[in-house]
């Protein structure tokens, strides 16, 4: 009954989840919301694949994948079937790297502000040592970030002067692939 009421994915997480606490698996990671905010066009296109089912399956496959190398086998899988992926395609795909990196840095929030930031914000997580080196990183060059008290790092960058989207996500994606240590 219950799995009917949360899905299927969800109870097998959180199954999954109480397995490794009551094992004592501190290695187990949980799952991170991340909030993704950025002004980018991010979806497949109706001519690239035509029928719904299929879109939304992708778009569920894509955001559901757990680490790089699924992701990038995805991406080659789609390729394969259907050709040069579109920009938006692409983007989709960025985001979804995006999302993976900030998970790892117990990242919460990836947005552009209106005053031309990155905006980083984080569920503070003392035993990542990804977060822990970030932070410190990011405390030392005091030129480039920003530490709010709220755990929220604000990293210069104009994203609004890119010309396109692709551009916008490549930008983000290299300044968290520069974060991650």
């Amino acid at each position: 009954g219950n799995i009917n009421l949360i899905g299927h994915e969800t109870y097998t997480q959180l199954l999954s989840e109480t397995i490794a606490e009551l094992k004592g698996d501190s290695t187990f990671n949980k799952t991170i919301d991340v909030e993704l905010k950025l002004p980018v066009e991010k979806i497949i296109p109706t001519d690239f694949v035509v029928q719904q089912k299929s879109r939304l399956n992708l778009y569920k496959q894509i955001f559901s994948a757990d680490d790089f190398e699924s992701l990038g086998n995805l991406q080659k899988k789609i390729r394969d079937q259907y050709g040069a992926l579109p920009d938006e395609l692409t983007n989709l795909f960025l985001l979804a790297r995006i999302k993976l990196k900030a998970q790892e840095l117990s990242c919460t929030k990836v947005a552009h502000s209106e005053m031309g930031f990155v905006e980083l914000q984080f569920k503070l997580d003392p035993e990542s040592k990804s977060q822990r080196k970030f932070l410190q990183k990011a405390q030392k060059r005091t030129k480039e970030y920003i530490i709010t008290e709220d755990y929220r790092v604000l990293i210069s960058a104009d994203i609004g002067k890119r010309s396109d989207s692709k551009e916008q996500i490549e930008f983000l994606e290299n300044v968290l692939k520069a974060l991650h240590i």
